[in-house]
């Protein structure tokens, strides 16, 4: 069975407020819907971290302060990809940004700050929204 790991980085600025990106209408996946920034650990050898801080540089340009990433949450299901199964898992990191400004990749075409409550009126998957569920505890 293939695994697959994906890391999601819920990033808050110094007042609070979280990014979420919007994937553009060419996307693969869940086109224009809105995300994390995140995605796949390119390799057994790439940490999780590491994976997550270079999502996070690649589609938004930011760098987490200190490059410092706490695990906030964390889920694995089985699910059908193409024509077998997989074990996914995913894998949220929380960190905090001093700079605001976005520079979007390709893979998105917006984004915004909102706050916790907000993410969770805008976003539609479920594995995120039971990520929000969590920190909202």
């Amino acid at each position: 069975m293939r695994k697959i790991i994906v890391v999601k980085v819920l990033l808050f600025d110094k007042q609070g407020q979280l990014l979420l990106v919007r994937r553009s209408k060419t996307a693969p996946r869940r086109p224009l819907e809105w995300d994390f920034p995140g995605g796949f650990v390119d390799d057994e050898d790439e940490s999780f971290q590491h994976a997550a801080l270079r999502e996070v540089a690649e589609e938004t340009g930011l760098k987490v302060q200190d490059n410092h990433l706490e695990l906030a949450f964390a889920e694995s299901d089985k699910r059908l990809s193409g024509d077998e199964m997989s074990d996914v898992s995913w894998l949220y990191f929380k960190g905090v940004v001093k700079d605001r400004d976005v520079n979007l990749s390709f893979e998105h075409d917006r984004a915004t700050w909102v706050s916790l409550q907000e993410a969770s009126e805008l976003i539609k998957y479920d594995t995120q929204l039971r990520a929000i569920a969590y920190l909202q505890r």
